[in-house]
């Protein structure tokens, strides 16, 4: 089966304090000790206090078919954080989500990545999306407890530090228990 990934991708080049190196890679190129580029997330909650989730394209080179609650990418050469988080939102669910500074919740640091982590509320229904297929196969809203269930289902680790600090950050107090 043929992938969907873009392999044709350029990435701005980090050192492990974040600082540009200026230069850049191409997506699949082997990138050593030190060498770090950006990848940005999001969380998009609806009024409801759910969660958007979306099942990945079965085309997708990592994870292909599994559901998660993050909508992003990696940022591509020149672009900001915010900018591409601004992109990889309006390319893959085909709304435009006004992104800034100031929905910013953490940095995951990883082997030789940094993922960028935002948090939003949408107001608008799931029929407002239009979901790029080449990436997402399908999308849901899904309450809070059922999601950190299906992530441990799918033994999909790390997103139970993400969902809570998102959820605080987008409504201001700890998720009721």
């Amino acid at each position: 089966m043929q992938t969907t990934d873009q392999l044709d991708e350029i990435w701005d080049i980090y050192d492990d304090k974040r600082q540009l190196q200026g230069y850049t890679k191409r997506r699949g190129d082997e990138l050593v000790a030190g060498e770090y580029h950006l990848v940005i997330n999001a969380v998009i909650f609806n009024a409801q206090r759910e969660i958007l989730v979306q099942q990945r394209s079965l085309r997708k080179l990592k994870f292909p078919g599994i559901w998660e609650p993050l909508a992003g990418g990696s940022a591509l050469a020149g672009e900001t954080s915010v900018a591409a988080m601004q992109r990889e939102v309006r390319e893959e669910l085909g709304v435009v989500l006004p992104f800034s500074p100031a929905d910013y919740v953490m940095t995951f640091v990883g082997e030789n990545w940094f993922d960028d982590v935002y948090a939003v509320q949408f107001d608008g229904e799931l029929a407002d999306f239009t979901r790029q297929e080449s990436e997402v196969a399908a999308l849901k809203f899904m309450n809070f407890d059922d999601v950190v269930a299906l992530m441990a289902e799918q033994k999909m680790g790390h997103y139970d530090e993400i969902l809570q600090p998102a959820y605080d950050h987008v409504f201001g107090a700890k998720k009721e228990q």
